[in-house]
């Protein structure tokens, strides 16, 4: 610094006087300044100028002037080609508006330059749930699907029906099977995806297994592909829980009608070439819990609801309601020999479709749509709680995938959830009942409805999501706040600020404290329609909930809060984005001292399970035939795991539970004081015993809410009869042996939590 001139020193010192008092847009101007002249005092002014930038960039952002803001990061690449933090910033704020591919660029670049960044691998397994779907790794790591294609492809191309001169591969992902085709011999073989993210992918594992010479990759839909000539053999893997979902149907006919595939000789010409489509009637606590509000009494002393809640599944959808009945899902899919609490079959296994799929006319038939009746004989009585269905699609003649329930495969199968019977003892079957089904495909569609007399759909419904269903059906947690609310000492002149987004506990709160509650209208639009909805059934309690937005009173400073009511944890068990930072600004912003729960703690314990693995990486390329394709694909991995039901997991726990943080939601605060406090912001390190020996790959963690003052605990996620799923962290394998003591890290930022093991 002894080296500047009067200008060059007095525009440093603008530029941190500017920052101090957060006029972050001259600072800049003035650190771009003193970066253009003196290039060489880069690394020692990069700390304080991305300081800035950051807040620069928060501040435009706020603003909407996002083609500002890539102006700006385009100077600052100028000025730091080679910055991780610069290439990060830029990834999350890119993927924070939905710009996925191009956020997985910089995020690769930033993680090419510091490669132990566990930030950084988690933003890029952000990106990568938009890019690469979970269950790709799933399905790679499916040795048994992999081995019956590779089978498949050998059976059909060393056959004695003609040669198998060319191929094409619809839906290629990694480009596996054009791998097996041209191993097997097969000289021609195109290869097309409509994802971008899955074209470069097979592209680059193409070049790293030395078969980019032989198989001509494109980027495009089945529809636009024009190939120079008719293939011989057609592969498609376009298959999903209920079979059709993917597209298999139309993308097949398409083939079909723009002569893509020669079909005129006496061979197999389609991989797979058929399939069955079963299905059976199912009790099962788990899905009724997750698709319909059962027995509203349990909740009337409290909170009252006059009309039915469903899923968006369509198979609670009145045929006259053709247009909502259009726009829900056909189904929902659950891997059923992993379901919480099992299920028991009620029916014999029945029929839904078989379909040839070299027969061009049952694949029209499916495009324009056909339904049949069937009758379904009950084996056992039970309360029917859901239609079940899955496939057996033959590959070839020999050779199948089976994705029944109780089958070890990468497939789950389609849930058809059945909505409580109002006339009919809450859908209890006896055995040997008969129940009449609806089984219909169309176009990409199957649908199956146990059909009901007319006016049965008099009644109005409600549809929401199966996250928030559970939430609602979560009678323990209703319990426990009511439980608090009857121990709070209350005043009725002030009000509570309610964050929890359950209309249930909002209307407890009120009934039970008797004050007002005020609740944030931040939630999407459908689920502020239907909050309003239950308030309104209410109507002694409508009158004094409020929402923000509505009514300014509470931001102009006119309603005094008791106490701010919050629910942070999300069904798939980690924080709501955002969560702890809200939380803070409301308390600063409306004077809040008092927070329920007053504190959270996050507990965790180190395991064993290799099938949590097979979830989020390709484990080896043992599993995809030996052909290199895990390094690829794990690019795209995240280290971060949600929504994993525990007690059907198969893992060996390696240590006792251990708190990992214990966040006081009740902090002090100081408004003058600009840093985050621990209860958004801290690194922890634990010592913890591992008490079995193993090989440690992942933390699961989970959360509780209490409030000492009371003794009341408000909720414990990882509590069974919850409805919560657990979070966690894959770490790096490694073996442990019993009495071993390791060093545990946790980061608490921005609402998530990073865990790594030293």
């Amino acid at each position: 610094l002894k080296n500047f001139d009067r200008m060059e020193t007095f525009s440093l010192a603008k530029a941190r006087k500017y920052q101090e008092a957060g006029n972050y847009g001259a600072s800049i101007a003035n650190y771009f300044y003193i970066l253009k002249k003196e290039p060489h005092l880069h690394n020692a002014i990069q700390r304080e100028f991305f300081t800035c930038f950051t807040s620069f960039v928060q501040q435009l952002e706020s603003r909407g002037m996002y083609r500002v803001i890539m102006e700006y990061f385009e100077m600052a690449e100028q000025c730091f080609p080679r910055s991780s933090d610069l290439c990060k910033q830029l990834g999350e704020f890119l993927l924070r508006h939905e710009f996925y591919v191009e956020s997985a660029g910089w995020l690769l670049r930033a993680l090419r330059m510091e490669p132990n960044s566990t930030e950084i691998r988690h933003l890029l397994g952000s990106t990568g749930g938009h890019l690469f779907e979970r269950w790709h790794f799933r399905m790679l790591n499916d040795f048994q699907r992999n081995q019956a294609y590779c089978k498949a492809i050998q059976s059909v191309v060393c056959s004695d029906h003609g040669p198998v001169n060319s191929m094409l591969d619809l839906g290629c992902g990694t480009a596996i099977w054009s791998m097996v085709a041209a191993q097997a011999g097969v000289e021609r073989i195109h290869a097309c995806d409509s994802n971008v993210v899955m074209y470069h992918i097979a592209k680059e594992t193409l070049k790293r297994n030395g078969f980019q010479d032989r198989v001509q990759v494109t980027h495009a839909h089945s529809s636009e592909l024009d190939l120079p000539e008719p293939v011989d053999l057609v592969v498609c893997e376009l298959m999903d829980a209920g079979f059709y979902g993917e597209g298999i149907i139309e993308t097949l006919y398409n083939c079909f009608d723009k002569s893509l595939v020669n079909n005129s000789v006496d061979r197999q010409c389609l991989i797979p070439k058929g399939a069955v489509i079963y299905g059976a009637l199912v009790e099962c606590e788990e899905i009724r819990r997750s698709h319909v509000i059962e027995g509203k009494e349990k909740f009337s002393l409290v909170a009252n609801l006059n009309f039915e809640v469903r899923s968006n599944c369509a198979s609670f959808m009145p045929p006259a309601s053709e247009e909502v009945f259009q726009a829900v899902e056909p189904y929902d899919s659950v891997m059923m020999r992993k379901v919480k609490g099992g299920y028991r079959m009620l029916s014999e296994t029945f029929v839904v479709d078989q379909i040839d799929l070299t027969d061009v006319g049952q694949l029209k038939a499916r495009l324009d749509g056909q339904e049949q009746l069937i009758k379904v004989r009950c084996i056992q009585s039970g309360k029917l709680d859901a239609i079940v269905c899955w496939f057996r699609a033959e590959l070839t003649d020999g050779i199948y995938i089976d994705t029944g329930p109780e089958n070890c495969t990468s497939w789950e199968q389609a849930i058809f959830p059945v909505s409580l019977d109002l006339q009919c003892s809450n859908n209890w079957c006896e055995l040997d009942q008969k129940v009449l089904i609806s089984c219909q495909v169309k176009g990409n569609e199957l649908r199956c409805n146990v059909l009901k007399a007319a006016e049965e759909y008099r009644y109005q419904i409600e549809i929401i999501p199966t996250s928030k269903l559970s939430m609602l059906n979560d009678l323990a947690l209703f319990r426990s706040y009511c439980n608090s609310f009857n121990k709070l000492t209350n005043n009725t002149s002030l009000a509570l600020f309610d964050m929890s987004h359950n209309p249930l506990i909002t209307i407890a709160a009120c009934k039970l404290t008797n004050m007002d509650v005020w609740c944030p209208a931040d939630a999407p639009p459908d689920w502020n329609t239907f909050f309003a909805k239950v308030v309104a059934c209410n109507a002694e309690q409508q009158c004094r909930i409020h929402f923000l937005g509505r009514d300014s009173a509470a931001n102009g400073g006119m309603v005094k809060f008791e106490r701010l009511l919050c629910m942070p944890v999300e069904t798939s068990g980690v924080l709501e984005p955002d969560v702890l930072e809200t939380i803070l600004y409301n308390r600063l912003t409306l004077e809040i001292d008092h927070v329920l729960p007053e504190q959270l703690r996050v507990l965790a314990m180190l395991v064993s399970s290799e099938e949590l693995s097979e979830y989020c990486r390709v484990l080896d390329d043992t599993r995809t035939l030996g052909f290199l394709i895990a390094d690829q694909v794990n690019a795209f991995q995240s280290d971060h795991f949600e929504d994993v039901e525990p007690s059907t997991l198969f893992k060996t726990e390696l240590t006792e539970r251990f708190e990992l943080f214990r966040l006081d939601l009740q902090q002090s605060l100081d408004p003058e004081n600009y840093n985050l406090p621990a209860m958004c912001k801290q690194t922890v390190t634990k010592q913890v015993q591992i008490k079995r020996n193993g090989k440690l790959n992942a933390v699961f963690y989970w959360f509780q809410g209490d409030c000492p003052s009371i003794d009341c605990l408000l909720f414990d996620t990882s509590d069974e009869n919850g409805h919560f799923r657990l979070a966690g962290c894959l770490v790096e394998p490694r073996p442990v042996s019993c009495g071993e003591m390791l060093t545990i890290r946790g980061t608490l930022e921005r609402s998530s939590i990073f865990i790594t093991v030293e």
